[in-house]
């Protein structure tokens, strides 16, 4: 069972399936404003994996369902609850989301998969410390295909933000799918943001239609 270990783009890498790090799937997919991994599928997998994954309901925390993956040159995407309704990761979440996709992965016969430090950008996790506790759950799993964790570096797109965790009125945090919101005000800097995000999506469905009429 061989496990690499690389510094790039997840959707770059040469594997039968990769897993995206997403949520407990309580919020409709068109209300949030994808980030990191999830916004990079959807930019360049389209739209198709997140309606498939709203069929599957609330997930268990570090359950997983599997898709299509849309556009990308993957056999499926495997969705993982690597963070909780807190939106925030454990070390419980980490390495049951990794137990849960490499169960899907043996049930769906796929013989390499790529992880993300899952749970290490909005969900708070140390990096390195993500990295071993996914490494340790593959290895204790007894997965017989090719494994891939990716650390994202900086020539590539990065997933996470960084956030000025010394602002002294954050006392307010909203977490949507990988993006941390702040705002001193409740009800002011996540509306605007909740809007902006409705339009995206609608802007993004508009371009799918023209481009499949085209």
């Amino acid at each position: 069972m061989p496990i690499d270990h690389v510094q790039g783009d997840l959707l770059d890498q040469d594997v039968e399936v990769i897993v995206n790090a997403w949520n407990r799937n309580l919020i409709p997919w068109w209300l949030l404003l994808p980030q990191g991994i999830s916004g990079a599928i959807k930019k360049r997998g389209g739209l198709a994996p997140f309606r498939e994954l709203r069929k599957f309901g609330v997930l268990p925390l570090g359950g997983a369902a599997v898709t299509s993956a849309g556009r990308l040159p993957y056999k499926a995407i495997i969705h993982v609850a690597g963070i909780g309704h807190d939106w925030r990761s454990s070390e419980a979440s980490i390495r049951g989301s990794v137990r849960s996709a490499i169960t899907q992965a043996q049930e769906h016969g796929f013989e390499s998969i790529g992880f993300p430090l899952i749970g290490a950008g909005t969900g708070g996790g140390s990096p390195d410390k993500v990295e071993a506790m996914i490494r340790d759950k593959i290895e204790r799993s007894g997965y017989t295909g090719r494994a891939v964790i990716v650390r994202y570096s900086k020539k590539t797109l990065g997933y996470w933000p960084k956030f000025n965790t010394s602002e002294p009125k954050m006392d307010l945090l909203h977490f949507l799918d990988g993006q941390a919101l702040h705002s001193s005000s409740p009800i002011g800097r996540p509306h605007f943001m909740l809007q902006t995000s409705i339009q995206r999506q609608n802007n993004d469905l508009q371009n799918d239609r023209h481009r499949l009429r085209s």
